[in-house]
């Protein structure tokens, strides 16, 4: 599988951040991500990356953990795999582009618990959409940065959310 990361601080994206993503935790996520080999389309990537990172401190729906529902008892919203210790919280896209706003709500949302829960967000989303039936819809890179840049960035500075590795993915 081939991948390309980058967080919003990077040229291309260019956001002025204080407290970039951490770089111990960038390659743990990074390595982990490059060891998978997730089906075409993608429907096993949660699964994949759950066991990659579960030694690394990530809790993860597929597994059911309850850690990943950090609005209970409010809200059963939930992310995809998140660490408390290192509060990250990671986000999988595997179904269409227009669920991407969802997904980063979600960790923008996370820093805006009474405690936050959230400091650093994971967006992980393919080049190339393959639907159920085989079809091929881009996606990618310019389309999710468009995303971020429409809107986020007049949120980003107003919440606890420091910083989002974005990885790009083709199977």
């Amino acid at each position: 599988m081939e991948f390309s990361s980058f967080t919003l601080g990077e040229s291309e994206v260019g956001w002025d951040i204080s407290f970039p993503f951490p770089k111990k935790q960038r390659k743990i996520i990074t390595n982990a991500f490059e060891r998978v080999k997730p089906s075409r389309p993608p429907t096993n990537l949660d699964e994949l990356l759950s066991i990659e990172l579960k030694l690394e401190g990530f809790f993860s729906e597929y597994y059911g953990d309850d850690e990943v529902k950090i609005w209970l008892p409010e809200h059963r919203q939930s992310v995809d795999l998140y660490n408390p210790k290192e509060r990250i919280a990671i986000e999988i896209e595997k179904t269409e582009k227009k669920r991407i706003v969802h997904d980063l709500l979600k960790l923008y949302n996370g820093g805006l618990t009474f405690v936050p829960k959230i400091r650093y967000g994971v967006l992980i989303f393919p080049k190339v959409y393959v639907s159920a039936a085989g079809n091929e819809f881009p996606f990618g890179r310019s389309a999710v940065i468009n995303d971020l840049n429409f809107y986020f960035r007049g949120l980003f500075s107003r919440g606890e959310l420091r910083d989002i590795l974005c990885i790009e993915y083709s199977p």
